[in-house]
């Protein structure tokens, strides 16, 4: 597995700090609104993400009877968006050779709809997800690692917006595998990203709930849940 800490931990400018909020949500809207709202959903889904840093331990370390914890979730959202991004740098330099040159590039007037078709990926459980070993969480990495890791990638995913402001994007696509969800082009790739990190923000939201119902139930600090019907449903 390439080293993700080197990849990954410092951008431009040196450390990037961990603090929740980091990054802000109110954007001017543009005409069109396709690149907006990609920008939104990412920054919205990087934002829920980042505050379960903000979470007592014994929340975030909580497992189900099956499943993760909610910091193996973040650990695995981190390598996720790791290998989803050399994708996204590699099809974002083919697009702007292919657009080199090229009259400007337009969205298609149905692109909002292919979006709303990636909306299912941010669903939790909505179908089965075959994960490669490597976005396995390992427990490699500590929580503030994770979470620089994690504000990096935000990072590196608005760069990658501003370097293609005028639909240069759309010149490549990249196929996906997941759900047959066929070619993508890079701002659908960015998309998916988001999309990927809302469906674990449900999961984890789930775990949060799951603890805090364990504990109402079970005197002392909850270790386990054996309600198989509550955890049934927070594997993937």
């Amino acid at each position: 597995m390439p080293d993700v800490r080197s990849c990954v931990l410092l951008n431009n400018n040196g450390p990037v700090s961990a603090r929740p909020g980091f990054f802000m949500t109110k954007t001017k809207n543009r005409e069109g609104g396709n690149m907006e709202k990609i920008k939104q959903e990412l920054i919205m889904a990087f934002n829920s993400t980042d505050s379960w840093f903000n979470k007592p331990a014994e929340i975030t370390t909580y497992k189900p009877a099956t499943g993760w914890s909610i910091r193996q979730v973040l650990e695995h959202v981190v390598l996720t968006n790791h290998y989803l991004l050399l994708l996204i740098v590699k099809g974002k330099k083919l697009a702007l050779k292919k657009s080199a040159g090229a009259e400007a590039a337009v969205f298609p007037k149905d692109y909002d709809t292919t979006l709303e078709k990636l909306k299912v990926i941010g669903e939790h459980g909505s179908f089965e997800w075959m994960r490669p070993a490597h976005m396995e969480p390992a427990g490699t990495f500590a929580p503030m690692e994770v979470r620089l890791l994690l504000q990096y990638q935000m990072a590196k995913c608005l760069a990658i917006l501003r370097d293609l402001p005028h639909g240069e994007g759309l010149f490549h696509t990249t196929t996906m595998s997941v759900n047959a969800l066929g070619k993508l082009d890079v701002y659908q790739y960015i998309y998916f990203l988001a999309m990927h990190m809302k469906r674990h923000n449900t999961q984890m939201e789930r775990l949060e709930s799951l603890y805090f119902e364990g504990l109402a139930n079970i005197p002392g600090k909850i270790t386990s849940v054996s309600n198989s019907s509550l955890s049934s449903d927070i594997i993937t």
